[in-house]
Formats: C-alpha cells, sequence, structure tokens
C-alpha cells in the first residue's frame, strides 16, 4: 500500500507536465564537505565548485568551453574566495557508418574524450584518454543494448602504456517483462578469460515511473571531475538499480571469492516526487561494518525531471570508523539556443546553506535573499513530503539566520537520514539538502 501512495504521488505531480525534451545542461553547482586531522581533532572544510558551459554554434548540444569557478574553505576560516579558470573542449563532429561521433580535445590539458552513437542516437561507445601518474591511460566503454532500450551487457576497458590492463564486465538477467533480475560483474586481464567478482540482486515492486522517463545517465561534462575524490558523477555512485522505470525495492550484492558469493552489502530505494521532480535515495548497508556502534549506512539521493535528465544528486558516508563526510551537485537544464545566442546566465537566485552539515542537535540555516518579498521555508523528507514548515512571512533583502533543532511541526526528534530544505521567494524555488545524524 505504501508504494502504491508514492506511485499515485508521482501520477498526480507528472500529468500536467511540459516535456523537458533535448536539453542542455546551463550550469553545475557543486559543495563537498570533508574533514582533515590535527593534532587528533577532527576539522571540517568545505569545496565550491561551479561550472557553466558554452556550446558549439552549429552543434548546440555539444560543449565547446567551460568556464570553472572554485571556492575552498578551511577548517580554520581561510577562505580563497571564488578563483575562475577556462576549460577549452576544442570539440569536433562527424558522421561514420555507426552514427555520430563528437571528440572533445584537453578537457583537462592532454585528455580526450570520444562518444560514438548509433543510427538511433545511443551511446554506443565511450572512449577516453588521460594521464595516469604520468604514463598515457587508454579507456573504453561499450554499450549492448537489449529490447528494451537500456544497455544489457556494459563492458569497461583499460590499459596504459606501462603494460597495466583491466577489464570490467556487467551482464544483465532480463525478464520477460523488461525487468533487470540480477547483473553480475566479471573482471579480467586480457578481455579473454573472465572470472566473476560481483552480484546485483534486485527486487522489484512491480511499478514503474511515468512513461516519459528514459534515464540520461552520460553527459561529457558528467566525467569532468568535480573534487579530487569519489561521488562526482552519476558513475562515481553507480547503482545497480538505476537504469529504467522500474522501481526497485531493495538491492542484495554478493562479492565472489574462490567458488562461493558471499553476501556484501543490502541497498534500500525509496520514491517520491515534489518540484515536478522524481527523487530516487538509495541507503547502502555494508554488512561488514554494521558491527560498528556508530555505523550509519551510506546515503545516495538524485533527482530527475520527469524524462529522465539529472538535475542533483547527494552522498553522504559515515561507516562509524571515520568522521562523516558528505556533497551535493546541482544541473541546471536549458532548452538549445540559437547559434548566435550565448549560453543564458542563470538569473539570481535566493541561497539557502547550513552550518554544521551534517548535524547531530541543531543546525544553523543561512538565508541569502536577493529581494524582499514573502518568503516560505519548509524541511522536507526524501519521499517529498512536508515534515516542519519553519518559515512563512516577509522577509527584507540580505542574509537571515534560522535554527532548526531536527523536530517535526510537533516538536518530535527526526529519525537520523536526509532530509531537504525548500526555500520559496519571489517565484524561484532553491533547494538544498541536510544530514541528520544520531
Amino acid at each position: 500500500m505504501k508504494r502504491l501512495a508514492i506511485l499515485s504521488l508521482i501520477v498526480v505531480v507528472f500529468m500536467p507536465i511540459t516535456v523537458w525534451a533535448d536539453l542542455r545542461i546551463n550550469q553545475r553547482s557543486s559543495e563537498r564537505n570533508d574533514f582533515t586531522f590535527q593534532n587528533d581533532e577532527v576539522y571540517y572544510y568545505y569545496e565550491y565548485r561551479e561550472d557553466i558551459p558554452s556550446y558549439l554554434p552549429d552543434y548546440p548540444e555539444v560543449i565547446q568551453s567551460l568556464l570553472v569557478r572554485t571556492r575552498f574553505v578551511d577548517w580554520d576560516g581561510t577562505d580563497t574566495g571564488w578563483v575562475e579558470s577556462t576549460l577549452a573542449f576544442n570539440p569536433e563532429v562527424v558522421y561514420n557508418q555507426t552514427g555520430k561521433q563528437i571528440s572533445y580535445y584537453d578537457l583537462i590539458p592532454g585528455e580526450r574524450r570520444v562518444e560514438q552513437y548509433d543510427q538511433q542516437g545511443r551511446l554506443v561507445t565511450l572512449s577516453r584518454y588521460d594521464m595516469l601518474e604520468n604514463t598515457p591511460r587508454y579507456r573504453i566503454t561499450e554499450f549492448q543494448y537489449g529490447a528494451y532500450g537500456y544497455p544489457e551487457i556494459i563492458i569497461y576497458g583499460e590499459r596504459t602504456e606501462a603494460g597495466f590492463s583491466q577489464f570490467e564486465k556487467f551482464v544483465s538477467q532480463i525478464d520477460a517483462n523488461g525487468l533487470k533480475l540480477e547483473e553480475t560483474k566479471y573482471v579480467s586481464d586480457d578481455s579473454l578469460t573472465w572470472t566473476p567478482s560481483k552480484k546485483y540482486v534486485l527486487h522489484h515492486s512491480g511499478q514503474m515511473l511515468p512513461e516519459s522517463f528514459v534515464m540520461k545517465k552520460f553527459n561529457p561534462l558528467f566525467d569532468v571531475r568535480i573534487f579530487y575524490y569519489s561521488y562526482n558523477s552519476l558513475q562515481d555512485c553507480y547503482q545497480s538499480g538505476l537504469y529504467s522505470r522500474a522501481m526497485v525495492d531493495s538491492v542484495q550484492t554478493y562479492e565472489y571469492n574462490e567458488g562461493t558469493w558471499y553476501a556484501e552489502e543490502l541497498h534500500y530505494y525509496n520514491y517520491g516526487a515534489y518540484n515536478n521532480l522524481i527523487h530516487i535515495g538509495v541507503n547502502q548497508y555494508d554488512l561488514e561494518y554494521m558491527v560498528y556502534p556508530d555505523y550509519q549506512p551510506s546515503q545516495f539521493s538524485f533527482s530527475f525531471t520527469p524524462e529522465g535528465y539529472l538535475t542533483g544528486q547527494y552522498w553522504g558516508v559515515d561507516d562509524g570508523l571515520a568522521p562523516p563526510t558528505w556533497g551535493s551537485t546541482t544541473y541546471t537544464w536549458e532548452l538549445p539556443t540559437a547559434s548566435d545566442d550565448p549560453v543564458l546566465t542563470p538569473c539570481p537566485a535566493p541561497q539557502i546553506s547550513a552550518y554544521p552539515n551534517p548535524f547531530r542537535q541543531d543546525t544553523k540555516l543561512i538565508l541569502r535573499l536577493t529581494a524582499p518579498g514573502e518568503i516560505k521555508l519548509g524541511v522536507y523528507n526524501l519521499r517529498g513530503q512536508l515534515v516542519r514548515n519553519l518559515v512563512e512571512e516577509f522577509r527584507t533583502e540580505g542574509t537571515h539566520n534560522i535554527t532548526w533543532d531536527g523536530r517535526d511541526g510537533s516538536g518530535r526528534e527526526l529519525a537520523p537520514g536526509i532530509y531537504f530544505l525548500k526555500l520559496e521567494s519571489g517565484g524561484s524555488v532553491t533547494s538544498s539538502k541536510l544530514i541528520h545524524l544520531r
């Protein structure tokens, strides 16, 4: 009954939508919170990054260059301010027997990316050339599509001039209804002899996301690494349950060792809809680490338009062995402009941030309003349900501080997990994510 209620919410929210077809990324905004040790004490620092692409005039979906703005705030308050640089993608578009091929040169100096599409516009190979510890490296990913429109076999290969090579192959088992039942990962040193490595067993509710939903996982900007560490793209946060319209309940992962499969992780999926977006949350339990008293499952959440464009992702990791770390990335999309029209510049919008985040008892919310007017500020859970209305009143332009104690509208302490702040002001809606710890 609970899953049926969620599906009903999605249907009601997305019936009167405008189709988000053939969009391109207008801007990517990212923030990351991590820690360092100083004299056995934990200190948090923050990284921020904004990416604004410009596009090739004759091919409005092909990125020409990228304006990058970065900022670093250290644990002691040292702030670099925003530093700007430009990455030239130097794109080239050709057509061959397979279909359209797009090449990007020097995304980062010395790197090259080649996308090969078939006649149906599907990505069939993705090749990347870069440097690994001063050694040239070549990586290729091949996608083999089945009858249901998504890849059923994915092969990844990597070679370096130093002689290193490794290969991975993901093979899905699909039932007669197009549902992925299992996905098995194989590894190889030569792409000829394959050994099982990992297995994902998927459990479905039988419910589906809207018919318009086609998950779009690949974009050159997704592969431009945001920060040094992981969780920079949908690929870094790989989830076997994110593959089609099917609503997955849970995924059990197994590790292969000397002829035996051992249970490794358990992933629980939840679904919600608000702000005309689909939100998918994943709680990822590592069975080995669950013995530690302070262990918390890794939490990931993804938001998509009804057509499957990625608009945001979030990660929060607290394994009980090290302090928690978190980060988020949001994408805004636009319709391609005319060849002589520059990339749209985002209009000033209200901003919201929180410190500390993650938090245990209370957190300070910082609102930056670009104009006076009526505002609404609420806290929502992963299902898009309002759990606390914090502000609904007139506020002046400028910065405003609000403290939230982690409780709902009835004064009850909320369970640990991921929550969303939603700020509405002057027709604009801004969201931010929070981690509530024990």
